[in-house]
Parts: structure tokens; C-alpha cells; sequence
């Protein structure tokens, strides 16, 4: 299974058992992922699954509503369709929570593995400033050298950031720009020095070399801990 349902809790059959054994051959699929370093988006998914069952076995009224409902009629005079639950929520309450409680343990262990992994592979990732960095840095390109890979990639970046009501948060926007076949005379200032002659409209932009030890997938997982590298380094 590659992935589970936003509703899977709560999704007939609703049985311990069979719950269990959808969770685990998700688990499964995401743990071969991990074991060939891809990271994303399963590592999102998981911490979304995770976050769900924590405010459901949180709020029990939140659980009832997800239980599926048949429509009973219309309330002509309130002019609302009129629905009923098709599951008796009483003995199936309980059911549920020990399927969250089962399903919590599961989960929790498989995003810390994949914490562990990231983290590794993170503390292996060398980035560099490539030439001399100008005062403003929150856009510009950054370069992925990972090992095993004869292709050199180049990203364009710019971080922006919002604020909300109790926090600030920065957001990142990608764009790939180009690839170049990797060999002695292709460097990063040579790549630095080639962006500017084809984006003219930047003439001093900020630039970033990574390289990594590992042969890690590029969408999966570099370009991610890339992404979450630079929004680190920016200045704004």
C-alpha cells in the first residue's frame, strides 16, 4: 500500500485487526523508501497521519462526526438535508480509540526513523557560498553536487517571509534552471559565472553549492533538505 486514506480510521471495516494490517503494509512500503534514502513526501504524510490521531483520541466529538452518515431526508422547513449515522457510534467509539491507540506507536516509530535518516544525511551535506555572497541573500540559485550522480543541478530560490497573528514563518519557491554534465573545468564559479550570463537581470546573485557524501535521490530527498537548508541561511 502506498498510501492512507485521510479517513482510514474511521473508513469500513472498521476492525482493529484489519486497521492493523493496512497501517503496517503502509508502514512497510514507507520503510523500503527509507532504506533507498527517500525521504519525501512520505515523512510528511506520516507526521500528518500522526497529528490527526493525536487531536482525535484528544476530542472524541471530533471522532464522532468522521463516522460515516446516509441521508434521512430534507427539513423543508429549515430547508437542510437531514442525516443519520449508519453506524451505531456507541459501540463504535470504542473501537476506534483502540484502533488510534494501536496505530500511535506504529507511527511515531517509523517518523522518528525517518528523522534519523534525514538527520544523517543532513550532517553529510557540505554547503558553501559560492564567490563573494551579496548583503541580501534571500534569492538567487543553489547547485546540488551529490556522489554517484555524473549531473551537476541548478535551482533558482527565493525565500519570502509571512507573518501571522503569533508567528513569522519563511516560505521557499524553486524553480530547476539547468544541469551540467559534471568534469573538471565545470566548477561552481563556472556555474555561478554561466547564470549570469544568461540571467543578466541578476547580476550579483547569492549562490549555494551543496554536495553530498551520499547518492541520495534528488526530489525525495536532496532538493528537500536543500530547500530547508537555504530558507536556514536567509537573511530576511
Amino acid at each position: 500500500m502506498k498510501k492512507l486514506e485521510k479517513n482510514w480510521i474511521t473508513a469500513p471495516i472498521i476492525d482493529t485487526e484489519y486497521k492493523q494490517y493496512l497501517l503496517l503494509a503502509y508502514l512497510q512500503h514507507i520503510r523500503s523508501s527509507y532504506n533507498e534514502l527517500k525521504i519525501y513526501p512520505h515523512l510528511t504524510e506520516l507526521i500528518d497521519q500522526y497529528c490527526e490521531l493525536i487531536q482525535l483520541k484528544e476530542n472524541k466529538l471530533s471522532l464522532v462526526d468522521r463516522f460515516p452518515k446516509a441521508l434521512n431526508g430534507v427539513d423543508l422547513k429549515e430547508m437542510k438535508m437531514v442525516f443519520k449515522r449508519e453506524i451505531n457510534e456507541e459501540n463504535w467509539v470504542e473501537e476506534v480509540s483502540n484502533i488510534i491507540e494501536m496505530a500511535i506507536p506504529f507511527l511515531k516509530e517509523t517518523i522518528q526513523q525517518g528523522k534519523d535518516i534525514y538527520e544523517e544525511l543532513e550532517k553529510n551535506i557540505h554547503v558553501e557560498s559560492v564567490g563573494v555572497a551579496p548583503l541580501k541573500n534571500d534569492e538567487g540559485y543553489f547547485i546540488l553536487n551529490a556522489s554517484g550522480f555524473n549531473e551537476t543541478l541548478v535551482y533558482g530560490y527565493k525565500v519570502s517571509l509571512f507573518e501571522a497573528p503569533n508567528d513569522r514563518f519563511r516560505a521557499i519557491h524553486t524553480r530547476y534552471v539547468a544541469a551540467f554534465v559534471r568534469n573538471l573545468s565545470v566548477t561552481n564559479h563556472y556555474i555561478k559565472l554561466e547564470m549570469i550570463k544568461q540571467y543578466p537581470q541578476m547580476p550579483n546573485p547569492s549562490v549555494y553549492a551543496f554536495d553530498s557524501n551520499y547518492a541520495i535521490p534528488v526530489d525525495a530527498t536532496f532538493l528537500p533538505i536543500a530547500k530547508r537548508m537555504i530558507t536556514q541561511i536567509a537573511n530576511i
